[in-house]
């Protein structure tokens, strides 16, 4: 657990430094055109722009960091022995993962239809990418299906996983069932956790969200590699993305 302790320390300090920057850098191009933070910050397009510049910086940086500091356990495929970005993974367990990604957010978006006809719920991006110009709208979508997949699971079903599981232990023997449930409900509950933010307290989209985390955590563990959770995860974000440009 240590070494996600280390690791959430590095994810903090990434995400601090790169909102300083973003901010530095609004604050720049503010004074230039003589419009002041706030002003910027209220213009959706800058708010979403920002956004998708911090996630891709920060997402490269942490992955990056990531490998060099722990190289032994980058592409572990046991889940208690490494991270699972190993390249062996077969393209049914990926075209499985995307299959999975289909049906939940196709009954993620029919339940909140029929529950919530009055009004969308929708996450806070992309609520305001909506009132966006086009191309903040495709760099949100772009990066909706690419860096945040791959990082969210690589910090849940990763480096959380395998320090639940017992990331490094000397032992050979195999977690027990009763630790592996713990791990991918822990994994699955704070993956949900994380959206609170910016779905608010809607319990729907939340549940869909931790069911998805079981989910993928399950992949995880029986594929012993991450990239179909990545699939997974990818095609849930792909179809909410199509919402910008398609009314669905």
């Amino acid at each position: 657990m240590a070494v996600f302790v280390r690791y959430l320390l590095m994810t903090g300090c990434t995400i601090v430094l790169g909102w300083a920057v973003a901010a530095l850098g609004l604050l720049a191009f503010g004074s230039i055109d003589g419009i002041g933070w706030q002003e910027w910050r209220a213009n959706p397009g800058v708010s979403v722009s920002a956004d998708v510049l911090v996630t891709w910086a920060a997402g490269l940086w942490l992955l990056c960091s990531t490998r060099r500091r722990w190289p032994e356990f980058w592409d572990g495929a046991s889940a208690e022995r490494g991270f699972g970005m190993t390249r062996h993974v077969a393209h049914r367990h990926l075209l499985l993962g995307a299959l999975v990604g289909i049906v939940i957010a196709g009954v993620d978006m029919a339940s909140a239809r029929w529950l919530f006809p009055s009004h969308a719920v929708e996450h806070r991006l992309f609520a305001l990418a909506g009132q966006s110009a086009l191309a903040p709208q495709v760099a949100l979508a772009c990066t909706a299906v690419t860096i945040v997949p791959l990082v969210e699971e690589f910090m849940f079903r990763g480096v959380l996983l395998a320090a639940v599981l017992g990331y490094g232990r000397e032992t050979m023997h195999s977690p027990s069932p009763a630790r592996t449930i713990t791990a991918v409900v822990l994994t699955a509950a704070l993956f949900a956790l994380i959206h609170v933010p910016a779905y608010g307290w809607h319990v729907l989209p939340l549940s869909w969200i931790g069911l998805g985390g079981i989910a993928m955590a399950w992949m995880r563990l029986r594929t012993r590699s991450l990239w179909p959770g990545v699939a997974l995860h990818a095609t849930v974000n792909l179809i909410g993305s199509i919402g910008l440009f398609v009314t669905l």
